[in-house]
């Protein structure tokens, strides 16, 4: 599992917007290691077009409120396209966690506040 932090703004925003957009309920400390198929959208028994489509959905909510809400701006050499993909990856691969999931945007998003690494 990745590194699930209060003080990684990639993790907060995520466990944020996540619980905002009705996908968990629990307190930050215990969010990192809920699996995505233990998410709201996941239903077993939907097609996989299906949640496809949700997790797409719930991937350009997420991209909106990052870059719209938090001010975000794209690691150099990202797009919308690619940060979006990328998401939609780690939401889809069974067993991964929302800490994986954050890394993932942490990776992909430059978060006001973050320190620049040269």
């Amino acid at each position: 599992m990745a590194t699930w932090s209060k003080n990684n703004i990639a993790c907060a925003d995520t466990w944020i917007f996540l619980k905002a957009l009705g996908q968990l309920n629990q307190v930050f400390s215990k969010s990192g290691a809920i699996k995505v198929e233990d998410l709201a959208f996941w239903n077993e028994s939907a097609s996989p077009e299906l949640i496809n489509i949700a997790v797409k959905t719930i991937c350009q909510q997420l991209d909106n409120m990052f870059r719209m809400i938090d001010k975000a701006l794209f690691e150099k050499g990202v797009t919308v396209d690619n940060a979006i993909n990328s998401m939609v990856g780690a939401f889809l691969k069974k067993g991964n966690t929302v800490a994986d999931v954050a890394e993932v945007v942490d990776k992909k998003y430059f978060f006001q506040g973050e320190r620049i690494d040269e």
